[in-house]
């Protein structure tokens, strides 16, 4: 008898062990490729102001580097398939990425770094904003030091002083200890209501379908002509507007804010005004 209790804690071991190696490798390439993509959402968006990424419900970057890594596992599976990663692996991979370029989107992280210290750099002596609402904003959840905040707008500075540090620490750990509790809240919300949407509802969750279909076990999806071809329309026109930007001999093709309100010339019809039209190829699926 205890030899079988031996046994089964032993399997049971193995099998936490090996539960743990596998997790291990999905987490620690999510936090690397999560950095990376902060980096690269928080530069187009904030920084360039070209294209905002997180404002579609399927965040492309994410789908962008997981075509890559699939296409790199679909490589391991058929030459080493010991170091290939399984499906489970690449999910925790996308939804670490998903939530990083969450975090960093242009209506969190780049809202919430501002709100900080808005209130006390705009306020003037016109606004009276410091006799009307400062003393109602804590000073550990807003920076009120008017050097460390002139450096932070105006630039030609770094964060990484220990003057700034010292007035920035606390209120950035208040916000994430705030943005973790948060985002446990929200994991809770879908446990609580993923068996009434999954299993009685059986909804179909329409913006997971193209990475689970990347992600599926058989590479049918990189084999599907259609997809190739809708893809392959859908990108040329991105791809030659982009080369355009660059090289302006290129042609131009207008898909994004054409005026139809200057056809609109007679009454009542003309109060439309401007009416802009924009074709996303991108995101017609």
């Amino acid at each position: 008898m205890l030899k079988y209790i031996e046994l089964m804690l032993d399997n049971k071991w193995q099998m936490i062990k090996q539960t743990k190696n596998r997790l291990l490798r999905p987490i620690l390439i999510g936090i690397i490729l999560g950095i990376i993509n902060c980096y690269w959402i928080v530069i187009a968006e904030a920084m360039w102001f070209t294209v905002h990424i997180t404002v579609i419900s399927l965040f492309f970057n994410s789908i962008f580097v997981m075509f890559f890594i699939v296409l790199f596992n679909l490589l391991l599976r058929k030459y080493l398939p010991k170091y290939s990663m399984s499906n489970s692996e690449l999910l925790i991979i996308y939804v670490m990425l998903n939530m990083s370029s969450a975090m960093a989107a242009h209506g969190f992280m780049q809202l919430l770094i501002p709100i900080m210290g808005h209130a006390f750099w705009y306020a003037t002596p016109e606004n009276d904003w410091a006799s009307l609402f400062h003393r109602f904003l804590p000073t550990w959840l807003t920076v009120q030091d008017k050097n460390a905040l002139r450096d932070h707008y105006l630039g030609y500075s770094t964060l990484y002083t220990i003057d700034h540090l010292k007035v920035w620490i606390v209120p950035v750990m208040f916000w994430t200890g705030f943005i973790f509790v948060f985002v446990f809240i929200m994991i809770c919300i879908n446990i609580i209501v993923r068996k009434q949407w999954v299993e009685q509802e059986k909804l179909a969750y329409p913006i997971i379908q193209l990475p689970y279909e990347m992600i599926g076990q058989s590479s049918s999806f990189f084999k599907n002509k259609l997809m190739w071809i809708g893809f392959g329309v859908a990108a040329s026109f991105d791809i030659m507007n982009g080369l355009n930007a660059l090289i302006p001999a290129v042609p131009y093709i207008h898909l994004k804010l054409n005026n139809i309100g200057r056809y609109f010339v007679s009454r009542p019809w003309n109060a439309v005004g401007w009416l802009p039209i924009s074709f996303y190829p991108f995101v017609i699926g």
